[in-house]
């Protein structure tokens, strides 16, 4: 363990969320209750189920259905839903008598529920099927790019993967084909760069469609902090932005670099790794997340607690 890397909590949870909010979802005694950044309990273990703050709010289930809390265990939005997910960006799908709908933070209904399936909205659009084909509706519940696509994913950064004829490609907000459906498999674009497979090639691309990066590896995953994940030998390591292994191949499992660190497993066991590949602890976990907001989680023999990235001005 360095300086800059440090427990949080000793492994004392039965599960464990990530940070979304000011408070994580843990728990305890078979009860759902939420921690601080400091480890301290601000809401006891109660609910028997639970999800993440966020936008202030969190879905816990009351009786027999699913409301939402705020941070001081207020309930601000009444528990009449069969299913309520987390807030992003202010809204939350819910289900009602088997129908999805999408709600605001003051519980207002803005989509009511008359969708059979889930709606996930990124960028205030969500990505629906239809029919066997893929489209988008708007907040209002309305399509604004017709079911067309065989495949059609969230949009990430103002960009959206879709599938025509078993082949990928990019369109904007608006339904514009951004880059044409030529490649074999497709990846959001991160830091500038998406990883796409071309002509059974796999490679980095730009968002002007220009190969910046061809690779002789098997499988490629997106940059994250300059450090984009790919497979050696039929193990994981790590390339930099010009295409040189910095870490080599030699784990089995890998995770997106995030706060300087990534999580790696080998034999079985997970561990830390910092930007020259060097372990962060002595003794390797049964499981272990990614960073969120300096915060991860690691899990000891079933039971799972945190860990702190100390930052330093």
């Amino acid at each position: 363990m360095t300086n800059n890397i440090s427990f949080l909590t000793k492994p004392i949870f039965e599960e464990v969320g990530t940070f979304l909010d000011t408070l994580c979802l843990i728990k305890q005694n078979n009860k759902y209750g939420y921690i601080n950044k400091n480890a301290s309990m601000i809401i006891e273990p109660q609910y028997e189920q639970a999800g993440s703050f966020s936008c202030g709010l969190a879905p816990v289930k009351i009786g027999t259905c699913f409301g939402y809390i705020n941070s001081s265990n207020d309930i601000c939005i009444d528990p009449i839903f069969d299913i309520a997910s987390c807030f992003v960006d202010n809204i939350a799908t819910v289900r009602i008598n088997n129908k999805y709908g999408v709600i605001n933070n003051n519980g207002n209904f803005l989509i009511e529920p008359d969708f059979t399936n889930e709606l996930f909205f990124s960028d205030s659009l969500a990505n629906y099927q239809y029919k066997s084909k893929w489209g988008f509706i708007d907040l209002k519940g309305n399509w604004v790019i017709e079911p067309v696509f065989d495949y059609a994913s969230e949009f990430h950064n103002g960009l959206a993967i879709i599938g025509l004829s078993n082949k990928f490609g990019y369109i904007d907000k608006t339904g514009n084909i951004f880059l044409e459906a030529i490649y074999d498999s497709a990846d959001h674009f991160s830091e500038g760069l998406a990883a796409v497979c071309l002509k059974n090639k796999n490679t980095f691309i730009n968002e002007s469609g220009k190969i910046i990066l061809e690779l002789d590896y098997f499988f490629i995953n997106s940059f994250s902090e300059g450090l984009a994940a790919v497979s050696v030998s039929n193990y994981w390591g790590y390339i930099n932005k010009n295409g040189r292994l910095i870490i080599n191949g030699q784990y089995e499992s890998v995770l997106p670099f995030k706060n300087n660190y990534a999580v790696v497993s080998t034999d079985g066991m997970y561990n830390f790794i910092d930007k020259k590949g060097s372990y962060i602890f002595k003794e390797p976990f049964n499981d272990a997340y990614s960073f969120s907001d300096n915060i991860a989680t690691y899990n000891k023999e079933g039971m799972w607690g945190f860990i702190k990235a100390n930052t330093f001005n």
